[in-house]
């Protein structure tokens, strides 16, 4: 009876010891995960400032035909291998949802603003400003060495024709984003557009990197900017 004691008595011990250091990792790993809260924050937010960068179009190529050449893309494709590389990592076999975008979705659908087959009714034009705010960005844990960020996303662009409009989750015509009735004008149009998303970050080394996005919603408003840089609804 005794040594029957001893055993269950070892076994609750180590037991315990075991709980106790599952206790202590747990609070460990969740320490450490908040220490990195501050660096997938700014890294989401200077992400999407940058994609100004591949959301305005170059001056030479500010035109409602928007006709590009070969040097020109190549050039603009090196602007948006940069970008990728910087800010995204490659996930294989992540589950995606209808508005879900991995890494080579995602520049896809940037790169295919330049192939002429899309420019016969939607895509002509070309955006001259292009700017983003963060807010309410939630960060949590989403398994070792991920994490899940939502945010909301206000984009104030402006732009003549209907070109493609870049935002963090998804790239179409500008005027598919309005929600009141505008048409095709050669002149300079702004669009307000509020969107919110979901990004799923991956530590890579000692940087945090985007493995997915996906998009929950927008709303925009478009008006005519007149002469005088005013605005007619």
């Amino acid at each position: 009876m005794k040594r029957f004691l001893k055993k269950v008595n070892r076994g609750l011990v180590l037991a315990g010891l075991i709980l106790i250091g599952f206790v202590i990792y747990i609070i460990f790993d969740m320490n450490s995960f908040k220490k990195n809260k501050p660096q997938i924050a700014q890294t989401l937010k200077e992400y999407i400032s940058e994609i100004e960068d591949v959301a305005v179009t170059p001056e030479n190529l500010q035109n409602i035909d928007f006709k590009i050449s070969a040097s020109d893309k190549n050039e603009r494709e090196i602007a948006v291998n940069e970008l990728m590389s910087k800010y995204w990592t490659y996930e294989k076999g992540q589950q995606r949802m209808f508005y879900g975008m991995t890494r080579d979705d995602y520049k896809s659908m940037i790169m295919s603003q330049f192939n002429d087959d899309n420019h016969e009714n939607n895509g002509n034009g070309y955006i001259t400003k292009w700017s983003a705010h963060t807010e309410n960005v939630n960060i949590s844990k989403a398994g070792p060495g991920y994490a899940t960020v939502s945010l909301n996303c206000q984009i104030v662009a402006e732009f003549a024709g209907n070109p493609f409009f870049i935002n963090p989750g998804y790239i179409m015509p500008v005027l598919d984003f309005s929600d009141n009735a505008v048409v095709f004008s050669e002149h300079l149009s702004k669009i307000t557009y509020n969107g919110s998303y979901v990004f799923i970050m991956k530590k890579v080394g000692d940087k945090w990197k985007i493995a997915y996005t996906d998009w929950n919603g927008w709303n925009s408003n478009v008006t005519s900017l007149n002469s005088e840089g005013g605005t007619e609804e």
